[in-house]
């Protein structure tokens, strides 16, 4: 095997066992189309900062039509997502498209769900200015992989995760991005992992509000690769990549509107 087979089957194994180790948190947001059948529309990752449960996503798939229901599914039930989401909003005032949104999950619900598909703060780290060619691992849900049995009305779907390198801040801040509060996931579609296997990634259509990971290294498999960034939007052009809103971000935020959950703040 010659060197660069034998990256990308690194690569490929690194990216299997780490998404199999945090595929659990991420979860599809689903809506009924006009004929009452669900779909999906967007990705979502669960995170706890005790005493509270958030379910976080993109702002702008769940604002779409805010008159809709909206649902998570566990097993073969479809759960209802009740009261308000979130906004982030930024500390600097001249940061711009955070477009990420949480919901804090009533308690019943997270029972529902199950605690134990909740990311603790020991598996959420800021970013903090990625270097250049570090790889991440992105998991989320692709609507055009989200179909409905016509006979039971069940909706089934797939989980992609994908591994590509970061891309560079500088890439970003090009576009109007803000290195503070961004940072973007180059888009391979021949580095996509469904189930086990590798696959064609799909246009990822769906996968606003999908957990960024970052890959403590690419050489050894880890116990912890952080959650460090929320999928907001598809760049179709220059940079071609997925662009994130730092998980930094995102928890100044939380922390803002709960305060008790604040974890940097002294016992």
């Amino acid at each position: 095997m010659d060197e660069l087979a034998l990256a990308h089957q690194l690569i490929h194994e690194r990216t299997v066992a780490a998404s199999l180790r945090v595929a659990h948190c991420a979860l599809p947001i689903v809506r009924e189309d006009a004929r009452r059948r669900p779909e999906v529309i967007a990705s979502s990752v669960l995170v706890t900062f005790p005493p509270r449960h958030f379910l976080l996503t993109a702002e702008h798939a769940i604002s779409s039509d805010s008159r809709s229901a909206t649902y998570v599914p566990i097993g073969s039930k479809l759960l209802k997502l009740s009261g308000a989401f979130i906004g982030t909003m930024p500390a600097d005032p001249g940061a711009k498209d955070l477009d990420v949104a949480f919901l804090p999950l009533s308690e019943s619900l997270v029972a529902d769900i199950g605690t134990e598909r909740f990311l603790t703060k020991d598996n959420i780290s800021p970013w903090n200015a990625p270097r250049p060619g570090r790889h991440a691992l992105v998991v989320g849900f692709p609507s055009s992989k989200g179909r409905t049995n016509p006979h039971t009305g069940q909706l089934k779907y797939d989980t992609f995760r994908y591994s590509s390198t970061t891309t560079l801040p500088e890439r970003l801040e090009a576009v109007g991005y803000s290195r503070s509060c961004h940072l973007g996931v180059d888009f391979d579609r021949d580095w996509t992992v469904l189930n086990v296997e590798l696959s064609r990634a799909p246009d990822p259509i769906g996968m606003s509000g999908a957990a960024v990971f970052g890959f403590q290294s690419l050489l050894m498999d880890s116990a912890r690769d952080p959650l460090v960034g929320i999928v907001t939007t598809w760049r179709r052009q220059e940079p071609l990549c997925l662009v994130a809103t730092d998980i930094g971000v995102v928890s100044d935020g939380i922390f803002a509107h709960f305060p008790e959950c604040d974890c940097r703040r002294a016992p």
